[in-house]
């Protein structure tokens, strides 16, 4: 907020906002913001307001990301009983909660063999400290040692949380699966290790890069996409040589 207000404060001529939060920062913006003076491009996330002064988003779409994952799960596991635990962010965000509940769907639709372990909802480490969170996921596997598992995250930090977590389980983590989300070097070497089959890749340089441009756009006076989307790009360890993934490696500066 502070930040915002320092530009703000400054004149600037537009800002591109990567929120913290949705709410705490929605409500801000819709305060301190009562016009179109000064336009906002909202990217990577949700943000929880009523002002006119968000003129687009440019973000991954969630949802369709959450679908894609669950395909993912599927190439990996096939028709089998399968029972996965879903690490979501947080209900409050539209963008987070998507990223949950494009899999709980596809699932459902797609996949009558698939078991979320919280039924319709996810398990919202959000609202938990990782300590808690790393206990549920141990809690979890132990309690089901007879049931073929797998774990779905929601972002890097619940990638790391799952492995560390499965890891301090000796032979009974090892036999859990990990669909990981983001992507990075940290989720590259999990997949070329084996700890994690494969992870939703968005794409922050895009993201920064592409709004960059919207909002010079808008203030020549051109329109834009008020809800663009980013290009996002399944990443498992059956198609990490392929041209397809090695282009998007590019753009991440990671090939």
């Amino acid at each position: 907020m502070d930040l915002i207000d320092t530009a703000k404060n400054k004149g600037v001529d537009g800002i591109v906002l990567c929120p913290s939060n949705a709410d705490s920062i929605g409500t801000y913006v819709t305060d301190v913001f009562p016009d179109e003076s000064i336009p906002i491009i909202v990217i990577d996330r949700s943000l929880n307001t009523t002002s006119p002064a968000v003129v687009a988003t440019y973000a991954s779409d969630a949802y369709a990301m959450g679908e894609a994952q669950a395909q993912m799960m599927y190439e990996c596991y096939g028709d089998v009983e399968l029972t996965y635990l879903d690490l979501g962010m947080s209900p409050e965000n539209k963008n987070w909660a998507d990223r949950s509940f494009g899999v709980i769907d596809y699932c459902k639709a797609n996949y009558p063999t698939y078991t979320n372990i919280n039924g319709d909802q996810s398990y919202w480490v959000g609202q938990v400290t990782q300590d808690i969170a790393i206990q549920y996921i141990q809690d979890t596997v132990n309690s089901n040692p007879d049931k073929t598992l797998c774990i779905v995250a929601t972002c890097n930090s619940y990638n790391n949380y799952a492995i560390s977590a499965l890891s301090e389980l000796g032979e009974a983590g090892a036999k859990v699966g990990v669909m990981g989300w983001d992507f990075s070097k940290t989720e590259k070497a999990n997949i070329e290790s084996g700890v994690m089959y494969g992870a939703m890749g968005q794409n922050p340089y895009l993201m920064g890069y592409d709004s960059t441009y919207m909002m010079c756009d808008f203030l020549a006076g051109k329109t834009i996409d008020k809800n663009a989307t980013v290009p996002y790009q399944v990443v498992t360890k059956n198609n990490l040589d392929s041209e397809e993934v090695q282009n998007y490696l590019k753009t991440m500066n990671l090939a």
